[in-house]
């Protein structure tokens, strides 16, 4: 963990972090928004908590190093506990058993709007045997292809087309993140009579013992 003393260092050290390369970097900017508030906070300020949160979360079976920038203003806040993310997050696999209502359900409860057509992170669709998802942290839409109730496929597709892409190959399996943090914040709050207790925690308390 990298902390720098503004928002401002922080940027710099997470870029040049990035333009190196030799080790997996991530940016926990502070929040734009109270937990309270209405308004969503900026999809990009949404994408990099939720990368730090399931980094964290899946840190053990990580391959490289992990840095995690971030400002002592953002460090100050309180975050969810990494078990309110993993409730919160879908894997689907080849050869996996599937029911098109009940993930459908589940999608929207982690945040995802359904729609007709998948054409902006967020949404998804459901037609016959065929879910589209437009994740909130991938380029492009994935196509979960059924066969009966089995998953036969996973690929990802362009939204402007509704093609997929096939060049890019197949997908064996994959985790998908909730659509926005307001989820994790709600599922935290309604677990709590106050956000100073126990599922709010200092981004610290998160870390792996061993963290520098």
């Amino acid at each position: 963990l990298l902390v720098t003393s503004n928002a401002e260092r922080a940027t710099d050290h997470y870029e040049d972090l990035g333009f190196y390369g030799f080790v997996e970097s991530f940016h926990f900017p502070k929040s734009e928004l109270l937990p309270y508030e209405d308004e969503e906070p900026s999809l990009e300020a949404q994408l990099k908590h939720l990368e730090v949160l399931h980094a964290l979360s899946t840190v053990q079976t990580s391959s490289s190093p992990t840095v995690i920038v971030t400002s002592i203003e953002a460090l100050l806040e309180r975050v969810p506990r990494l078990e309110i993310l993993r409730a919160h997050t879908l894997s689907l696999s080849w050869g996996d058993k599937l029911d098109t209502q009940k993930l459908a359900a589940r999608l929207v409860e982690l945040g995802y709007e359904k729609v007709l057509t998948v054409e902006r992170r967020g949404e998804f669709s459901v037609r016959g045997g065929i879910v589209d998802i437009f994740p909130l942290d991938t380029e492009h839409g994935l196509r979960v292809d059924l066969f009966g109730t089995e998953i036969e496929s996973i690929r990802w597709f362009d939204v402007h087309t509704q093609r997929s892409l096939r060049k890019l190959g197949e997908i064996e399996s994959v985790t998908i993140l909730p659509a926005s943090t307001r989820v994790l914040w709600q599922a935290a709050l309604q677990q709590d009579a106050s956000p100073a207790s126990g599922h709010l925690v200092p981004l610290v308390d998160l870390l792996p013992a061993d963290a520098v």
